[in-house]
């Protein structure tokens, strides 16, 4: 095998290890964020979105007045 082939083969391994530390991390740092925060930042019963329709509805009701 070449020099050449040998230092290609070495350079992918190693983009490859680093892109799955780094994809390994983000996941570990994910679950830790969610198990701690979930429940205190974001409490399923109230945390609520408006919809669509509530969205028009404020934007083109009569409170809001347009130049």
């Amino acid at each position: 095998m070449s020099g050449s082939i040998s230092r290609k083969r070495k350079t992918k391994a190693i983009r490859q290890h680093s892109k799955d530390e780094v994809r390994w991390y983000l996941k570990y740092f994910a679950e830790m964020i969610k198990e701690q925060h979930e429940n205190s930042m974001f409490p399923d019963a109230e945390y609520t979105t408006l919809t669509s329709k509530q969205i028009l509805r404020i934007i083109e009701g009569p409170s809001i007045r347009r130049k």
